[in-house]
């Protein structure tokens, strides 16, 4: 890093000493470099001697190899680095430091606080730098600085081991607190049978209400932000990216006065409903719920939101965004496929963070309206597709499901890997991919592969495109040249779950899998009366089913609620 300190006689903070005590005790205890690896990064070394000599500890460490001083030295040399890291003056320097080792804590936090103002100096140059690009929009700008901003707070708090025993006193005692004085664990929605699903919306989870439009995604949110905050007096964030500020109001007001939406927004109610309204207002007025209709919303832009309201309010109950596919992305990329993966997993990482629940809405795929069952399955969700072949159903037939492995590429290397959540996800239209090498699949058009260091739906690519596949029993991927694309039909298709990676070789070619795997939970919204009845804006009460299709930490199921789309309410069915 440069002297970019503007005032004279200044030094870039550092600690020479304490770096050479940690290296010092590395290179006399093997055990060390466990512990300060937890700790430090290479960059939290300043001289650049030490952090040659502090990676090759850790290029040691992870071959599985013994760390001393003989080790060090001659990994150093065959990487000519050890004239550069001061030679064996340099080393004894090191080995004369004789450290306390109850005090390694002491000088890995010493290290780590010096790195973190180096890193506070740095950030505050390039926001000075960022004010002179013009080229550059302010809300780039501002993206950017939060992020970095981000990026050193979680620099400061990156120490998240837990010893077993700490964890297990922990849950002993919230158990004999949940014995004593039942209640839910997380926010109740008003709603019974979904609390007894969920046992609330717990903290830290991330949880996707998904419907085709019309289902009542939006209707359903109001109605939970207005429950959850009756109920727990809890602020709410509710961000809007679709529906103005004065819509949603109207929303609200027709559910809590019982007046039909479509004559409060034309004014032409009867002279008793005044009383109604007014009942309603009366009913809002002290809830804690603020909106946010910024159609422009970034992930960047949203956790800067959160943080402010926080410092304001202190409290933060809930956040609703509707909804996921209008979330911008700050870096734009040709694959939306790829852009919603990465909002999902900053919106699981913001929910953490923050150790809030998380509910966003999402658009299910238009596959859905081509079937003859249009209820909603989990691949409706994701925006990537399915396989279809028959090698794919002898292989289930040989292999028992909880055992069954394919291939999965990490990091450029290919291992093998579990298959979670192999399932028929119904008929979809198949194509047949024919490679150049001699390689075939028949897959849905939403099926994504990697092609040009991004991964692309078959939808968008054509002949003479370029994907991922591996040759016999290479441990490499080569590209492969797409010859022919041709539709074969509807056909039974499969999908699939890779935990970690999200993809995976079949019949040598690399495929991928998405949406779905961040997050907590995932609810369908399924109105059949509206696909049955050719009245599409039919205003009578309604059943609408609710799918639990995925639930990270219990059960999944359906229930249903009554819905009055004139005044947009969703209420338990008496049983």
């Amino acid at each position: 890093m440069k002297n970019i300190f503007p005032i004279e006689n200044v030094e870039i903070p550092y600690s020479e000493i304490a770096e050479k005590m940690v290296l010092s005790a590395i290179l006399l205890d093997n055990r060390i470099i466990y512990l300060v690896s937890q700790k430090l990064n290479i960059e939290a070394f300043y001289l650049k001697k030490n952090q040659n000599i502090y990676r090759t500890c850790l290029e040691l460490y992870n071959q599985g190899k013994v760390i001393d001083v003989v080790t060090v030295v001659n990994l150093l040399k065959n990487k000519n680095l050890f004239d550069d890291c001061g030679g064996n003056d340099y080393i004894s320097e090191i080995l004369e430091q004789i450290i306390n080792i109850e005090s390694l804590d002491e000088y890995c936090s010493l290290i780590q606080e010096k790195y973190l103002r180096r890193l506070i100096i740095e950030f505050g140059f390039n926001v000075i730098n960022s004010g002179y690009l013009n080229d550059l929009s302010l809300e780039t700008i501002f993206n950017e600085i939060e992020q970095k901003l981000y990026t050193i707070t979680n620099k400061k708090n990156d120490n998240n081991l837990t010893s077993l025993q700490e964890i297990l006193s922990n849950a002993l005692s919230d158990i004999k607190n949940k014995t004593k004085n039942y209640s839910l664990l997380g926010l109740s929605s008003s709603y019974y049978q979904l609390d007894n699903f969920l046992q609330g919306f717990q903290k830290s989870d991330l949880i996707i209400i998904a419907g085709r439009p019309s289902m009542g995604k939006t209707s359903f949110s109001l109605n939970l932000a207005s429950n959850i905050a009756k109920i727990t007096d809890k602020s709410i964030l509710f961000f809007s990216l679709e529906m103005s500020k004065q819509q949603l109001i109207y929303r609200f007001l027709s559910t809590e006065s019982g007046i039909n939406s479509n004559l409060l927004r034309s004014g032409r109610f009867l002279d008793e409903d005044w009383t109604k309204l007014n009942k309603g207002i009366e009913n809002l007025l002290n809830l804690k719920i603020y909106f946010d209709d910024n159609p422009s919303l970034s992930i960047t832009n949203l956790r800067f939101k959160i943080k402010k309201f926080l410092l304001e309010q202190k409290e933060l109950g809930l956040v609703i965004i509707d909804y996921l596919q209008l979330i911008q992305h700050s870096k734009k990329n040709d694959n939306r496929v790829q852009e919603l993966s990465y909002i999902t997993r900053n919106l699981k990482i913001i929910a953490k963070e923050f150790d809030i629940p998380i509910i966003v809405l999402s658009q299910l795929s238009r596959s859905v309206e081509a079937r003859v069952n249009k209820r909603p399955i989990l691949s409706d969700l994701r925006e990537s597709g399915c396989i279809y072949t028959n090698s794919f159903t002898q292989q289930i037939k040989n292999e028992e499901l909880n055992s069954l492995k394919l291939k999965t590429w990490d990091n450029n290397n290919l291992y093998k890997t579990k298959v979670k959540n192999l399932r028929l996800s119904g008929k979809k239209p198949v194509y047949k991919v024919c490679l150049n090498y001699g390689h075939e699949l028949f897959v849905s058009g939403n099926h994504k592969f990697f092609s040009n260091g991004k991964w692309c739906s078959l939808k968008s690519l054509r002949p003479n495109d370029k994907i991922l596949i591996q040759l016999s029993q290479s441990k490499k991927l080569v590209s492969d040249k797409i010859i022919k694309i041709e539709y074969v039909g509807l056909k039974n298709v499969f999908d699939l779950t890779i935990p970690k990676t999200k993809n995976y070789i079949f019949n040598g070619v690399l495929n991928h899998n998405s949406i779905e795997q961040d997050a907590d939970v995932v609810i369908m919204i399924y109105r059949e009366e509206y696909y049955e009845n050719e009245d599409k804006d039919n205003r009578e009460p309604s059943l609408v089913e609710f799918i639990v299709a995925k639930h990270r930490n219990g059960p999944t199921g359906s229930f249903k609620l009554k819905y009055y789309p004139n005044i947009t309410k969703f209420v338990n069915i008496k049983s």
